[in-house]
């Protein structure tokens, strides 16, 4: 479910969020006000109570009956802890079903909230979170703030969890080679033992040991080590992926080598996400299995997907195999002597451009501070938790790392390398496992997902038409100029709404988790339910959202469908050499993954003319020589020297939200003075999306101060932007007059400011100059004129809504107001 209308027991009707946790903030003042009753009766999920003295507001919750499921939470002053003598964290409370937390000092809202019910309606909402009391104290006002900005903490990184449209995007267009699912080895390799080989810079210090056990261990290697390995003489028994994003293929590309029969004794076996870039998995031409489900829409029994890195993917996945002994190696998550990688990796190779920010400390096996970067860091408490959580599950697992100035990690034990001691192992290729496997049931197994996908396109084909059906029908009278809506417009969209809703199911769910951010625009604020036209626009939201999204899934299984088919059509060369070589080929080129030739080379049993395979061999070595040309070392050697590059790469990255890319661009950035502005306007960037507003509110006056390499509007908007979503107005308005300088159309948004902070008639007066600018602005006119109403200059107004009926004599509002306050 998304929303629904309801009517509370005062008859008042307004949208009910259920796709979102509904956070609502009440102060002690709300009480004593009556502010608080119909909205605690009539709210679903989350309560924040914030207060100066609120004995009796927590008395009054602990006591009230409530629905199941709602969750109060109390933030308070030390004086209101010491006067209830409560302890922090309250606890559950069974008897009313409801979490009771009161909470003082430093919070995240990830450790009070439920993670089960968060997912369950991924949430992603802060409009909702909003004071209602009038009555603030400077100290409240403060306390508030901390609260607000813990709340972007929380609320961006849930955002980011839930957007996964971009996995969606690769994970149905994987559906043609994600074959086995990885269960397929489950418990294969039982009491081995098994070496886990990451990028970092202690790969450096051991990779002349892994060769001498080599005939002692397995290998899992992650992709984007390959051509260390092939410059060592290693060939692992497992290579690991599972990054869905475009820059993950030229990361790992090189390790696509290992599948050249001529070149290798043995293949390793690709251990993938469900959802790992496309152009790395169609193109791999040896055996695979995939961890997760193959797609959300089809959910497979399969071993789960460890993240958030290809090292805890391998790792899961070794435990799952069977492996007894995990040893790491480059798995550092810190730097070593300011080394970020090892020595043949990209960020190495590219002169030092490539840097971070040292931004947090990790003690290393050595039990020396170690600085490294907030993805490694976060990285380092997952792969704990992952350790830990394994070892309660199977008490007898053995962890070790071999890095001794990689960080260290609870519960896996420091070994030096030339103390430790490897039996002889039964040592075999790993492939053999896959001898049953013929071209025969990877064929049946393709040919029967086609009909399970030419009958989601119909399911999610309906599911669009139904939503461009009722938007059509909505925008066909909003566009009327004669037309008003009415309460029964709104009855026949929740209609309409409930028909699509039910028809969907679990679909919904589906639809709102590739892109919640969408939806944003179905929840209310507690002062728009009452409003129809609000309600009728959040619907108009829902809709669109659902009509975006199911034609995204559409258009996505269609593709899917097409890859399936050209899947048969290789499969089928490969055994029959029908259909032609030629035409197979032709279509590879299309598409772009001419390297899908490899798994023709090495699997197929036809024999084929030797014109055909003098064809297959040249397009195998073209392939193999492309492997060798590192596209995005030359990008970082390109965007460091171009301002006008890296600035567009930044505004690329922010658009979408991309941490990733900007810290990419911190990097690049970093290593030239000239571009200090730069690298300071993305810190800022990437402190907001994280939620830390100060530090970004900071960064960016800092970047301010040194001129911001020409970038001062970019920065004043964004100053604008946080100061606007802190209620800091002052600041706002400090800020939007500075940017009037750039542009009268900030003259807009300085008007609204002057209003929200009382000023009326400076308001207006601003609102005048920009209108007399901005002639085609009707919907500020009629603003205007409502203004001069309010501060009773009636013929001001008057003259404001005649020339609104001058340019459009069917205006509706100024049709309205002629009619209620000129009607002499």
């Amino acid at each position: 479910m998304i929303a629904s209308i309801e009517e509370n027991k005062y008859g008042e009707r307004f949208l009910v969020d259920y796709l979102s946790v509904d956070y609502q903030i009440y102060s002690s003042e709300d009480v004593i006000r009556g502010n608080y009753s119909h909205l605690i009766d009539a709210s679903q999920g989350f309560f924040i109570i914030v207060g100066t003295d609120s004995g009796f507001l927590y008395d009054y919750f602990k006591k009230s009956n409530r629905k199941k499921d709602k969750v109060f939470i109390f933030f308070e002053f030390t004086r209101v802890v010491d006067k209830l003598n409560l302890k922090n964290n309250l606890g559950f409370d069974k008897k009313n079903q409801i979490g009771l937390f009161l909470i003082e000092g430093e919070f995240s809202f990830s450790d009070y909230l439920p993670e089960a019910l968060i997912v369950q309606n991924l949430v992603s909402i802060s409009s909702t979170l909003k004071k209602y009391s009038n009555i603030i104290d400077v100290e409240y006002d403060e306390f508030r703030k901390k609260i607000l900005a813990a709340y972007n903490v929380y609320a961006s990184s849930l955002i980011l969890a839930t957007k996964k449209k971009d996995f969606e995007n690769q994970a149905i267009r994987n559906l043609s080679h994600n074959i086995l699912p990885a269960k397929f080895l489950k418990s294969k390799f039982k009491n081995k033992v098994a070496l886990i080989l990451g990028g970092g810079p202690s790969l450096d210090d051991t990779v002349e040991w892994v060769k001498l056990n080599r005939n002692k261990l397995f290998i899992f290697a992650a992709g984007r080590i390959a051509n260390r390995l092939i410059k060592e003489g290693i060939t692992p028994d497992f290579i690991g992926s599972i990054d869905p994003y475009q820059v993950s293929f030229d990361n790992a590309k090189t390790f696509l080598k290992f599948a050249d029969k001529d070149s290798f004794i043995r293949t390793p076996v690709l251990i993938n996400a469900y959802h790992v870039n496309n152009d790395l998995l169609s193109q791999w031409g040896g055996n695979s299995v995939y961890l997760g489900a193959s797609s959300a829409l089809l959910n497979d029994d399969n071993i789960s997907l460890f993240g958030p890195t290809v090292a805890h993917a391998l790792v899961g996945a070794a435990i799952e195999f069977g492996f007894k002994y995990i040893y790491f190696a480059g798995i550092d998550l810190c730097f070593t002597d300011g080394k970020t990688h090892e020595s043949m990796s990209e960020e190495v190779q590219s002169d030092g451009i490539a840097s971070y920010g040292e931004e947090f400390t990790l003690i290393n096996n050595l039990g020396e501070k170690s600085t490294t970067h907030r993805e490694f860091y976060k990285g380092h408490q997952s792969l704990t938790q992952m350790v830990n959580f394994y070892l309660i599950k199977q008490p007898g697992l053995k962890f070790f790392s071999l890095g001794a100035k990689s960080a260290a990690i609870n519960k896996v034990n420091y070994v030096e390398l030339d103390k430790v001691i490897l039996k002889e192992e039964i040592w075999f290729d790993v492939n053999v496992f896959f001898s049953h496997v013929d071209l025969s049931v990877i064929i049946n197994i393709v040919e029967k997902k086609i009909p399970i996908i030419s009958n989601l396109i119909k399911r999610f084909k309906l599911y669009e038409d139904l939503a461009q059906k009722t938007l059509k029908n909505y925008e066909s009278k909003s566009l009327s100029k004669n037309y008003f809506f009415s309460e029964q417009d709104f009855k026949a969209l929740n209609s309409a709404h409930q028909v699509l809703k039910n028809k969907m199911g679990g679909d919904l769910d589906y639809l709102v988790s590739l892109d919640i951010s969408l939806f944003q625009g179905v929840f209310l604020s507690s002062e728009n339910r009452h409003s129809l036209e609000s309600r009728m626009a959040a619907f108009q939201t829902w809709f669109n959202s659902i009509y975006l999204l199911a034609n995204f899934v559409v258009r996505l299984l269609e593709l899917s469908l097409d890859r399936l088919a050209l899947r048969i059509s290789e499969l089928s060369f490969m055994v029959e050499g029908k259909p032609s070589f030629d035409a197979v080929k032709a279509v590879w080129e299309e598409i772009d993954q001419t390297g899908r030739v490899m798994f023709v080379s090495n699997f197929a049993t036809k024999s084929v003319e030797k014109d055909v395979q003098e064809k297959i061999d040249k397009l195998k070595n073209n392939f193999l020589v492309s492997l060798g040309v590192s596209n995005r070392v030359n990008e970082l050697r390109v965007l460091g020297n171009s301002d006008e590059a890296l600035w567009q790469s930044l505004l690329t990255a922010y658009k979408i939200s991309d941490v990733a890319a900007l810290n990419k661009v911190i990097d690049l950035s970093s290593a030239n003075t000239a571009q200090l502005g730069i690298c300071l306007i993305a810190k800022a960037l990437v402190a907001k999306i994280n939620g830390n507003l100060e530090q970004s509110v900071d960064l960016l006056k800092e970047a301010l101060s040194i001129d911001a390499d020409g970038h001062i509007r970019f920065c004043l908007d964004e100053l604008l932007k946080i100061s606007i979503a802190r209620d800091d107005l002052n600041s706002a308005l400090s800020y939007v007059e500075q940017l009037c300088q750039f542009s009268l159309e900030y003259m807009k948004t300085y008007a609204k400011l002057l209003k929200l902070l009382g000023n009326l008639a400076a308001s207006s007066e601003v609102l005048a100059m920009y209108v007399s600018v901005y002639k085609d602005d009707l919907g500020a006119r009629i603003t205007l004129a409502e203004q001069y109403h309010d501060l009773g200059m009636v013929a001001e107004a008057e003259a404001c809504v005649d020339q609104v009926l001058a340019v459009e004599a069917n205006h509706k509002a100024a049709l309205h107001y002629k009619k209620v306050w000129f009607s002499h």
